[in-house]
Formats: structure tokens, C-alpha cells, sequence
């Protein structure tokens, strides 16, 4: 494994050790639970099955997923899709890999927006 694919384990062992269940920090949501769900929940979407080996972090993030506000967020057209960048499968390209996967639906802005130059 690469030094960045050792230091992504052990802070998912790390990550794992500390799962509460519902929450990372206290007994109510914190940014420390929003900022891990959006983290893992990627992970788990760029890479199915990726949290197999973390059991309490894929019922963190099942269970996080299916608070009702966030399922229909994730569900639902104003959802920003992936870049390049974020989805892992090459090497970081700077402000070129931030173009979307796919094309922004309509409810995930409300005024259409073109970029300089296009």
C-alpha cells in the first residue's frame, strides 16, 4: 500500500475506534458528524464496499444517510454531483478536475450560471 493509502487506514482504524454509533462528538449532530458522514459516505460511493473492514463506521454512515432530511437531500436533484477530483481515480488535477462528472440538474441552482469563457 502506498504512504497515502496507510495513513487513509489508520485514520479509519482511528475513526472506527472512536464511533459511537449515532454521533462522533457528544449525544446531539456536530460538524464533526457532518464532516465524517460527507467523508465516508464519498468514499463509499467511489469506492463500494471501501468501509466493509469498518463496521461501526458503515452503520455510522447508514444511519447518518437516513436521518429523513438527509435521505432526501441525497435523493433529490440538488445534489451536487462528483468532480474528478473527488472521486479518486486519478491524481488530483487542480482547477481543470473541478468540472462535474455529471451535468448539475436544475433544482441544484436557482439562476443557470455559465463559467467565463464558455
Amino acid at each position: 500500500a502506498s504512504a497515502d493509502g496507510k495513513r487513509l487506514a489508520a485514520m479509519l482504524a482511528t475513526a472506527e475506534a472512536n464511533c459511537g454509533g449515532a454521533h462522533f462528538v457528544g449525544s446531539s449532530t456536530t460538524l464533526a458528524d457532518v464532516a465524517l458522514f460527507h467523508a465516508l459516505h464519498t468514499f463509499d460511493e467511489v469506492a463500494p464496499g471501501s468501509l466493509e473492514p469498518y463496521p461501526k463506521l458503515k452503520a455510522f454512515v447508514k444511519k447518518f444517510a437516513a436521518q429523513p432530511a438527509i435521505a432526501e437531500y441525497l435523493h433529490s436533484d440538488r445534489r451536487v454531483p462528483l468532480t474528478a477530483n473527488e472521486d479518486g481515480k486519478q491524481p488530483h488535477s487542480g482547477l481543470p478536475g473541478y468540472k462535474f462528472k455529471e451535468p448539475l440538474r436544475p433544482g441544484t441552482y436557482a439562476t443557470p450560471w455559465s463559467p467565463p469563457g464558455a
